[in-house]
Formats: C-alpha cells, sequence, structure tokens
C-alpha cells in the first residue's frame, strides 16, 4: 500500500526489500543441499517470504520513481528487473523540473 513517504524513504525501503531477497536466495542456495526431503514446507515458506521481499524491495523502488507499483512486477524477471525500473525515467524530476519551469527559476536538482 502506497502511503504518504519522501523519495529516499522508499529507496529505504527498496534496499532492504532487496537485501531481504538476496539472503533468502543465498540462504536457499546454500541451505537446498542438506535439506531432506521432509522439510519442503519450510523451504517453500522462505521461497515465498523471499519472493514477496524481493517484489516489495521492486515496487518501492518503482514508488521512489513516481511510478505505479505495478512496474515492481518487473522484479519478477529476476536479476535484471531493479535495474529496468531504475532505468525508468523518475517522475519526481520531471514535476521538479516542470514546476521551476513555470516559477520561471532556473530547474534543480533536490536529493
Amino acid at each position: 500500500m502506497r502511503g504518504n513517504l519522501t523519495k529516499k524513504q522508499y529507496q529505504v525501503r527498496c534496499g532492504i526489500g532487496i537485501a531481504l531477497g538476496v539472503v533468502g536466495l543465498i540462504a536457499l542456495y546454500n541451505f537446498s543441499e542438506s535439506m531432506d526431503s521432509d522439510v519442503v514446507v519450510p523451504r517453500l515458506t522462505v521461497r515465498i517470504a523471499t519472493l514477496v521481499a524481493w517484489i516489495s524491495g521492486c515496487t518501492n523502488l518503482a514508488w521512489s520513481n513516481g511510478r505505479s507499483g505495478w512496474f515492481g512486477l518487473l522484479g519478477l524477471v529476476s536479476c535484471l528487473g531493479p535495474p529496468i525500473i531504475a532505468l525508468i525515467p523518475d517522475r519526481f524530476d520531471a514535476v521538479r523540473r516542470q514546476r521551476n519551469a513555470d516559477d520561471g527559476r532556473v530547474a534543480e536538482v533536490f536529493d
């Protein structure tokens, strides 16, 4: 659910989500060989939690660029999702430049 957060707060939430997703993937990779077939439910739970964290991070990345949260589903493209989302032009900067142009001021970037 999108709230009234600043761009920096969305970026922090993005970093946390993607980091948790990467940690989950590493844990699944390292422990998959040592797990027996009897522990299917915990493995499935970790996979789902990892996917949710990864998509949440990608969604927050899209929101930090002023885009719809649906762009977060690009995270399903695996490691290519976040760079694709990051390359989408930032709406916040475009709105800021337009407001500055309407006021007759030189465009400034505030981060």
